[in-house]
């Protein structure tokens, strides 16, 4: 979903881009080329424009500005445990990721297998 001419979702998406820039040091076009993959017989593709543009429709500008954080926090996680050398605890994330200041809470930063429990409820 690329910046259209509303105001509004222009300025989340340069909410966005500033967030990156300050924890990734990269911008959109460059985490574009991080995640975006087409489908494979392997594995799912992913397109993060497709992803912002499912939240809009669903949720609007709120949930559109949570699907951007969640991709920063999740691929922050990514990194985060690749330099420790190890999965990092949900903790020691959180509490980096508070310390990151983009907009998260405590109760935004849901431990993954609780999600996945969630998930399995609704299936």
């Amino acid at each position: 979903m690329p910046p259209e001419d509303n105001k509004f979702i222009d300025n989340l998406y340069h909410e966005f881009e500033q967030k990156l820039f300050k924890v990734f040091g990269f911008g959109i076009e460059d985490l574009k080329k991080v995640l975006d993959r087409a489908d494979t017989d392997e594995r799912r593709g992913h397109c993060l424009e497709t992803n912002f543009k499912e939240a809009f429709e669903n949720g609007g500008a709120p949930q559109l500005r949570w699907e951007m954080n969640n991709t920063i926090v999740c691929l922050e996680y990514v990194y985060m445990s690749q330099r420790l050398g190890r999965d990092a605890t949900h903790e020691e994330w959180v509490e980096h990721i508070l310390s990151l200041n983009i907009g998260m809470t405590r109760d935004d930063l849901v431990p993954f297998d609780e999600l996945e429990r969630t998930d399995e409820v609704k299936d």
